[in-house]
């Protein structure tokens, strides 16, 4: 029987879809509601958002020190979308998405 076949038209979509609610939910939400909570801390809304990020990864069954990767990869894209995105989660998305084309690619 084997296993089922994803066919490869639908690998695209299912990569978008995933980065996009992933930086919705951990940058355009929990990120914006730490900031509030913290005082517009930054660095403690970073630290956190990227921690929790980062623990979802390694329930997904990444290793630790694939966890750590993705933590930094994390403060990159707080980069673009604070920094340099003028809060836009474009860059941040777009940044997700390239990344896991390129990592499913490599499988």
């Amino acid at each position: 029987m084997g296993k089922p076949m994803m066919p490869f038209n639908t690998l695209p979509i299912m990569l978008l879809i995933g980065s996009f609610a992933e930086e919705f939910f951990f940058r355009g939400y929990l990120q914006e509601d730490f900031k509030k909570r913290f005082g517009r801390n930054l660095w403690m809304s970073l630290v956190l958002s990227n921690i929790i990020f980062a623990s979802v990864h390694l329930v997904k069954g990444y290793s630790l020190p694939a966890v750590g990767v993705i933590g930094l990869i994390g403060a990159y894209f707080w980069i673009t979308k604070d920094k340099q995105g003028g809060n836009s989660l474009f860059y941040a998305m777009f940044a997700h998405g390239l990344y896991n084309l390129i990592a499913a690619l490599a499988i």
